[in-house]
């Protein structure tokens, strides 16, 4: 808000019920003054029921002349002392003091608020960051107006109280034939290496020259100037660039730029004449704008894509832009009408009445590229989507497979930056939807491919969180619905459903954050939790179906069976079942051990997959089998329950995609006659308590707080002496020793400073029988490869007080309600996974390593009643 003396000269009264018209942007609106408070009034505008709190100087009376004391509100032009009197009269300024905008800087639009206006210039004040600058009315344009026909605006430093405008009247970027990221996308004076070139290099030690020798598909060999070795060296096409070529950029280009060990990508900022200033994607504040040398900047790579921040005439300009329509989103209100409802069974499942395994060979993992995704639409489709890449690479290899014909259908390499991640195929099977993986607001992208061989397109880019906090832009989650349409999460916790052709949202809600949704086997339902209820809606509609087990509401992962009866969730630790005929929770249980439940699939009624490895028997509570799959392959559990994998272990050999039915029939075999696990701990059981953590009074209460509640709501008592103990301890880590750099790495002046880092590992343990049968832990203490330190503290200092022990585990865990009681070994088989194939193996048991009791921290610590 401004104070003071900027609107004084424009203050006026108008009364409750007096006719108004408001200036919204250049244009006047009727309206009705409801009341007044301070210095704002509330209007209703014409035949609208919305109100708004406005300033005088945003009123006049509806004769179009301004009521006494807001003159300085009706004209175009206002009078500005030390304004000449020419200049002012041919600059046409709609925008009034105090009132709310956004302006260009850069290719951004910020929001800022009018100051002064002076000699043309209009001076604004950035809300965010609080600075000042003086620009042209043309970079003005009206709140959450689409409006940008200017191209990329000057990025001027601020100014400061008092300082007067440039002499010059402003110019038009409109008018003076000033570049636009679109017309300066262009890279003419660049060109690829070719032999026998001189050459710059990158490598970990830093550039080095050398004479080109040789280029192959994949490594480009380099004669390094004074390299000992005698012969050329191997290097990654990116890192080669001509000796002394310098991109000639221009301010909105797209480029990539050395950033530690690889290439990022950036957009130019500002130039000089040898430098220019870049923003790395997902680092938006000004503060990490950062100044490269021409000879630094490559041109952007295959499939980049500008930020959502980008101007508009640039993204527009990119084969299968659309902008994002939400204006129209449903909002859902996630109340089920009828408590009695059913689902409508998945009547299009693919049944598997006897195991098979099929191997198809797979076309564009052939040699060095690695599968890591595999997708199927629905269970009623054969098709199969398996994608490849190199490390580090961009382009994506994509194979479609039929399964009923058993046989790659066809493969098609896509220009794909290496961070987007397949995550959906329509169920055609003719598109496929990438997510772009990154922190912060770097994540903000999908794109939709046609993957026909003959003609590859890009057919769609969305952002479709582009508005609100950087921090609120990313998709966490993306799946196809049908052909046309897509499921998305992320955003500020928000789950959404749009149409992939109109680029427009048809419903949203709120989903928990971190959590993701599951679609069932036919596409017809959508299960998720807003973090306060777990709830099935119907996929087309939005429409509540059912409300879930209360419990659910802490899951993160969900998973309909192909059948469509039964519904499996997880959270880190624990595992749920739900019987959605009756809505009634079949299981809630949690396993042995240190499993970490990262995923969950359900490959038939009974059964749930976690991590994509692990099989878990519901009705048992057991986990049966290990699905061992080698380092570079890919797995999952397709819709219509089939295990797929696809191994490329063997460079030698093809690699193949492989199907089969599981449980298979070595698991089937195993659990004949298996009785139930026994639970160790369930509602009505009793356990004791340690609790070895040295803390003050207030945090030690704290954690009692909430273990004593989590008690109460499992219905388990905690009294001595029990044979099941629950066991909380802070344990110091095995000390090391480790030297930190202040200056140089290398030559004279290099610095460094050894320290000793001790780990402090945070620990919770239920302890049966001497032996750990769950446990959860924390580590603090290890400031990994950078130390960050304060002024005039030295590292070890800095060391130590990262060694603060991480009691947050014993605060936000949540416990186990129902746990089974440990085996040795834990599954009753294993299956190695080949190319060709299951090889079932025997498990042997783990050795005993019986649990190592933590000693009480002197004076506190020891059992709890």
């Amino acid at each position: 808000m401004l104070s003071c003396g900027l609107c004084a000269a424009q203050q006026t009264s108008y009364t409750d019920g007096q006719a108004v018209e408001v200036r919204e942007g250049d244009t006047w609106s009727a309206g009705t003054v409801v009341k007044k408070e301070g210095r704002k009034y509330s209007v209703r505008y014409k035949d609208s029921a919305e109100e708004e709190w406005v300033t005088p100087d945003r009123l006049r009376a509806p004769s179009g002349a301004p009521a006494a004391g807001n003159t300085a509100a009706a004209t175009d032009t206002p009078a500005v002392p030390g304004a000449p009197a020419d200049a002012a009269a041919k600059t046409k300024i709609p925008w009034t003091l105090a009132q709310s905008v956004e302006v260009k800087r850069g290719v951004q639009w910020k929001t800022a608020i009018i100051f002064k206006i002076e000699n043309g210039w209009v001076q604004v004040l950035y809300e965010q960051g609080n600075f000042r600058e003086w620009v042209e009315p043309s970079r003005i344009r009206k709140v959450g107006s689409k409006d940008d026909t200017i191209g990329p605006a000057p990025l001027r430093k601020p100014v400061e109280a008092g300082e007067a405008p440039p002499k010059d009247p402003p110019a038009d970027p409109r008018t003076t034939g000033a570049a636009t990221p679109a017309a300066a996308a262009g890279s003419a004076n660049w060109r690829e290496p070719a032999v026998g070139d001189k050459v710059q290099v990158y490598s970990p030690f830093g550039a080095k020259v050398g004479r080109m020798v040789q280029k192959g598909p994949d490594k480009i060999q380099v004669a390094v100037e004074g390299s000992r070795r005698g012969d050329a060296e191997s290097f990654d096409p990116l890192d080669v660039r001509v000796f002394g070529l310098k991109l000639d950029v221009k301010v909105g280009q797209r480029v990539q730029v050395r950033e530690g060990m690889g290439w990022a990508a950036a957009t130019v900022m500002e130039r000089e004449p040898e430098r220019a200033k870049i923003k790395l994607d997902g680092w938006d504040h000004e503060m990490f704008h950062k100044w490269k040398g021409l000879d630094e900047l490559r041109p952007p790579l295959a499939g980049d894509v500008p930020p959502a921040g980008t101007a508009s005439d640039v993204l527009r300009s990119l084969p299968g832009y659309r902008e994002a329509n939400i204006s129209s989103v449903e909002d859902l209100s996630l109340i089920v009408a009828n408590s009695g409802a059913k689902l409508v069974p998945d009547a299009s499942t693919r049944p598997s009445s006897k195991a098979t395994v099929k191997a198809i060979p797979l076309k564009g993992a052939a040699g060095d590229p690695a599968p890591y995704a595999i997708l199927a639409p629905t269970a009623a489709s054969p098709v199969v989507v398996v994608a490849s890449r190199l490390d580090n690479k961009d382009n994506v290899f994509l194979d479609r497979i039929d399964l009923d014909a058993a046989a790659a259908a066809e493969t098609v390499q896509l220009p794909v930056a290496k961070d987007m991640r397949v995550s959906g195929v329509s169920a055609d099977g003719l598109h496929v939807l990438f997510r772009k993986a990154g922190a912060f607001n770097a994540g903000d992208r999908i794109e939709i491919w046609n993957i026909d061989p003959a003609a590859p397109k890009r057919e769609l880019i969305l952002f479709p969180y582009s508005t609100g906090n950087d921090f609120d832009k990313n998709v966490r989650f993306a799946a196809m619905l049908g052909n046309d349409r897509m499921l998305l999460a992320g955003g500020k916790n928000e789950l959404s459903v749009w149409d992939t052709k109109s680029a427009r949202a048809i419903y949203h809600c709120g989903i928990s954050a971190g959590s993701e949704p599951a679609i069932s086997a036919s596409g017809r339902y959508i299960a998720f939790t807003t973090g306060k209820e777990a709830m099935i809606i119907e996929a087309a509609t939005g429409k509540a179906i059912m409300e879930l087990p209360q419990v659910l509401a802490d899951a993160a992962r969900f998973s309909f069976s192909p059948s469509g009866k039964q519904l499996v969730a997880c959270d880190s630790h624990t595992i749920w079942s739900v019987n959605l005929d009756t809505a009634e929770l079949y299981r809630d249980f949690t396993l042995p051990g240190n499993i970490t439940n990262s995923s969950i699939d359900s490959p038939a009624d009974g059964y749930a997959m976690i991590n994509d490895s692990i099989l878990v028997d519901l009705e048992r509570r057991l986990p049966i089998w290990k699905y061992e799959l080698p380092h570079g392959s890919a797995a999952a559990v397709l819709p219509s329950g089939q295990y797929a994998f696809a191994v490329d272990s063997d460079a030698r050999s093809a690699c193949n995609l492989v199907s089969t039915t599981i449980p298979h029939p070595a698991a089937l075999k195993a659990t004949q006659g298996l009785k139930d696990g026994e639970l160790l701990l369930k509602p009505g059981a009793s356990i004791s308590l340690q609790m070895n953590v040295n803390c003050t009074e207030q945090e030690r209460a704290a954690i009692m707080t909430h273990i004593n509640s989590q008690m109460k709501d499992h219905g388990i008592t905690i009294a001595p002496g029990q044979p099941v103990e629950l066991v909380l301890s802070v344990e110091m880590g095995k000390s090391e020793q480790r030297e930190y750099g202040s200056g140089p790495s290398f030559g004279p002046f290099a610095r460094g400073e050894k320290v000793t880092i001790t780990p402090r590992i945070s620990r919770m343990r239920i302890v049966y029988q001497g032996k750990t049968a769950w446990e959860v832990s924390a580590v603090a203490g290890d400031p990994g490869g950078m130390l960050s330190r304060k002024r005039d503290q030295t590292m070890q200092q800095a060391v130590d007080e990262l060694a603060k022990p991480n009691l947050g585990i014993f605060t936000g865990t949540r416990l186990p309600t129902y746990l089974v009681m440990p085996a040795n070994p834990m599954y009753l088989g294993a299956s190695e996974l080949s190319g060709r194939g299951l090889r079932d193996k025997k498990v042997e048991p783990e050795p005993e390593t019986p649990a190592t009791p933590a000693a009480p921290p002197p004076g506190r610590g020891g059992p709890v009643a």
